[in-house]
């Protein structure tokens, strides 16, 4: 018979069990209130180990916070290290007591019809049961520390779950107290962190597609086979998801796991790349090699030259075979690209893997060499197979010294020697033909190889052009468009310095304006042009430096001048937001078409310009300074003599815009200044085409007049109006001696009696409500007050009434457009 405890010992279990499942939202509680009776040792279901079981197989997320399965796992797991001294029949009370406590929280769930054997039998099989699928997902009880249980959990729970949940970033509360744990921090790096790389770009789009597949996966080979779909065939990828990426982030952490094992990607590319017929393999080649050995793991360290001895070798092998059976075949081009890629693959191993140089010619006897061999084949003929097995950093070495030769001279004319031969017989080379060798020797000129492709042209020259003197602006012309055609304007600007002026023909300024414009019309944005960095300011640059060293016409350099000047007003322009078309973003091109197009009836001028950042930018009136420098740079730019009417123009939009932001003080202060500047430089004929803008100022009425009951407000209009009155008076009188100002005058004229009548209705005003308080002061009986103050609140109301009267019936309104602030 079993004892009490044991007998009470399953019943908890038992009922345990039924709390994940009917009451999972409560399983803190629960499993808090257990957890010290199960670190007596003394219990044999009711176990840490096994309560960290149930844990983990009857969880979801779905009823249970992860939070909550973690809280409870670390109670469990410090239960399962901290055991607890107790006297037995205070255990059997507790854990009688807790049973019951459980039974009552579970109403209907009781199991008193079980006999003691029969329980006892329910617990163990639910005991076995849970040991057998905790099991297959890799829990370990026997763990020796705190941390190696927590992960084994951890693990195994990851594994549980990634049958229901594919992001694995929503398992995160299970690592909370793993990281800086060593066995953790390699699983999280080399294998959670690549599948989650790998299913947020690849397979996020896939329902299907669980980490279970993956994460139940044991092997090495099959984990690397599961991740390398996405670069099978070498399929190119967009965005972020490159190969490099990718193998960065996927299949190198996951080799790093496996204790540096690049056996499996070395293997996949000698199946997969090793017909190299094509530059884009080689260039797949470097990519991969360039990637590992770059390759910093979450130690930060790389991976040694042994771990990639295989992928080497099978590199190696792939060059060897290339150089012996494919290169006869291939285009000229071709050769020039894969000679160049092998060197710089080559170079970049020997670098960074710190490889051997040669110290030996690689022996290869060509004449025991099939004639013809598939690469199969040719990886187990015994010299070669014995060189890369012994050496293959020293057949590493001499590739790269073969390619680097082949790159000095195979470009100069893109074919083999036989080519070399025919230009060598040839006493004269054809123009054409001279640009077409430097072209290719310049075909993938860059920052890094151009004094190296410099040199190669320099020993072109010597071996088949003689005379090279004769044939120099001949050379320099195309050099010069391949560096401007490749955005290289640095070296450009260089390569003229390098030049005699003498030999500088104007074609050189034709070349660079070319890309200069080329550059600036294909630009997005205006900081795209203005950048200092950016290909158009860099084309300026090298224009501005061909002025300086060579001798270049009047009208040359003119048009330099004017490009100074375009430049300027773009870069006070992109201060500003706006746009020309409505949905389309505005460009240089842009604004210089709209200006320049002559096939519309509605001319734009700079003016036109300034009008539409004025109407799309709030407050820009305030940067008016700015606006007068854009109009005037454009102007010159355009051949225009406006300076001063863009002036007084520019300031007259500048007023009017304020006006419509109800800024009145910079209406004022700059509508004054306006006509004195005028009257100071004798340009007041230029007043006569702004007069409207005066007028606007003179009839301007803020919303706050409606409230002429405010004696603050009635203040602020008395001072508003005597403002007025002088501008008006000061636009009669000046615009008045204008010509064709008669009608213009008219409407001032007009406009000025209307405020001269408002300042005297105000004065009358002040002098009868002074007389009313006189007459309130002396008068002693009730009676007179209230006549007087009767007689003047109706007079006051009627004179509300004329006054919002003439508010809401204006006279002209604004000549451009109402305005509730204008009356």
């Amino acid at each position: 018979m079993p004892t009490a405890l044991e007998e009470a010992d399953a019943r908890l279990y038992v009922l345990l069990c039924m709390v994940v499942l009917l009451r999972p939202a409560q399983i803190e509680l629960f499993f808090g209130r257990i957890s010290p009776v199960a670190a007596s040792r003394t219990l044999h279901y009711s176990t840490p180990q096994n309560l960290l079981r149930i844990s983990l197989l009857h969880t979801v997320p779905v009823s249970v916070p992860l939070s909550a399965i973690f809280a409870v796992a670390q109670e469990l797991v410090a239960a399962a290290f901290e055991p607890v001294e107790t006297v037995p029949d205070d255990l059997l009370e507790d854990v009688q007591d807790l049973g019951q406590w459980l039974e009552s929280e579970l109403a209907g769930a009781k199991n008193e019809a079980y006999g003691p054997k029969a329980l006892i039998q329910a617990a163990q099989e639910l005991v076995d049961d849970a040991q057998t699928r905790a099991a297959a997902l890799g829990f370990d009880t026997n763990a020796t520390g705190y941390q190696e249980l927590s992960f084994s959990f951890a693990r195994a729970k990851t594994l549980q779950l990634a049958s229901y949940i594919p992001n694995l970033t929503e398992y995160s509360p299970l690592y909370l107290l793993l990281y800086g744990y060593s066995p953790f921090d390699a699983w999280n790096a080399g294998v959670l962190a690549p599948y989650q790389y790998f299913w947020e770009n690849v397979s996020l789009e896939s329902s299907s597609a669980l980490p279970s597949q993956f994460l139940a996966l044991v092997s090495h080979f099959e984990q690397f086979q599961h991740l390398i779909a996405p670069v099978e065939s070498f399929v190119p990828m967009g965005g972020k998801l490159t190969v490099s990426m990718y193998l960065s982030k996927v299949i190198l952490p996951l080799a790093v796991y496996h204790g540096d094992d690049l056996n499996p990607l070395s293997s996949w590319m000698n199946q997969n790349h090793s017909l190299c017929d094509l530059s884009a393999e080689f260039l797949f080649w470097d990519l991969v090699l360039r990637t590992v050995a770059s390759f910093r793991n979450y130690k930060e360290e790389g991976f040694s030259t042994e771990a990639c001895a295989n992928l080497l070798r099978h590199y190696a092998a792939v060059g060897l075979f290339y150089g012996i059976y494919v290169e006869p075949k291939m285009g000229s081009v071709e050769k020039i690209r894969i000679h160049e890629q092998i060197r710089a693959t080559t170079e970049f191993l020997a670098k960074h893997l710190q490889l051997a140089p040669a110290v030996a010619p690689v022996a290869l006897p060509l004449a025991q060499l099939p004639e013809n061999a598939l690469f199969a084949e040719f990886v187990f003929v015994s010299c070669i197979s014995a060189c890369l097995r012994e050496s293959y950093q020293n057949v590493l070495a001499y590739l790269h010294k073969a390619v680097s030769t082949c790159c000095v001279l195979f470009p100069i004319n893109g074919m083999i020697i036989r080519t070399f031969h025919e230009l060598l017989q040839d006493s004269w080379v054809e123009p054409m033909r001279v640009r077409k060798e430097v072209l290719l020797i310049f075909a993938h000129v860059s920052e890094k190889n151009y004094r190296e492709l410099t040199s190669a042209l320099g020993l072109f020259c010597e071996v088949f052009l003689g005379d090279r003197a004769a044939r120099e602006n001949e050379i320099a012309v195309v050099v010069f468009e391949r560096l401007l055609d490749g955005k290289m304007f640095r070296l450009a600007g260089e390569f003229l310095t390098q030049k005699d002026p003498a030999t500088l023909s104007s074609g050189f300024f034709a070349i660079v304006m070319a890309a200069l414009w080329a550059n600036f019309n294909a630009a997005l944005t205006l900081d795209e042009v203005l950048a200092p960095g950016g290909a158009t300011q860099q084309a300026l640059a090298v224009v501005e430096s061909l002025i300086l060293h060579c001798d270049v016409d009047k009208h040359s350099r003119a048009q330099v001048v004017r490009m100074k000047h375009l430049f300027r007003a773009l870069n006070l322009l992109k201060n500003f937001r706006f746009h020309l078309a409505k949905g389309t973003p505005v460009s240089a091109k842009a604004i210089l078409e709209r200006l320049t197009r002559a096939d519309t009836e509605e001319s734009f001028t700079p003016m036109s310009l300034v009008s539409v950042i004025l109407q799309q930018n709030r407050k820009a009136y305030l940067v008016h300074e700015k606006l007068y420098k854009i109009c005037v740079e454009l102007a010159i730019y355009l051949g225009l003599d406006d300076t001063w009417a863009s002036f007084y123009k520019v300031r007259a939009s500048c007023i009017e815009s304020a006006l419509v932001e109800r800024d009145y003080a910079f209406a004022y202060k700059h509508s004054k200044e306006l006509i004195v500047h005028a009257v100071d430089q004798h340009r007041t004929d230029t007043l006569s085409d702004i007069w409207l803008v005066f007028y606007q100022v003179g009839k301007f009425a803020p919303r706050e007049w409606l409230d002429d009951f405010d004696p603050a407000v009635h203040a602020a209009k008395q001072g508003i109006l005597l403002q007025q009155r002088e501008i008006l008076s000061l636009a009669l009188r000046h615009i008045a001696r204008a010509p064709m100002a008669a009608d213009n005058s008219r409407l001032l004229v007009a406009q000025f009696r209307s405020v001269n009548d408002e300042i005297d209705r105000w004065y009358a005003e002040e002098m009868q409500v002074a007389g009313v308080a006189d007459a309130m002061h002396s008068s002693q009986t009730g009676s007179s007050v209230a006549s007087l103050t009767g007689n003047l609140g109706e007079k006051t109301k009627s004179q509300a009434g004329d006054k919002i009267s003439s508010l809401l019936v204006s006279g002209l309104g604004w000549a451009i457009g109402v305005n509730g602030d204008v009356v």
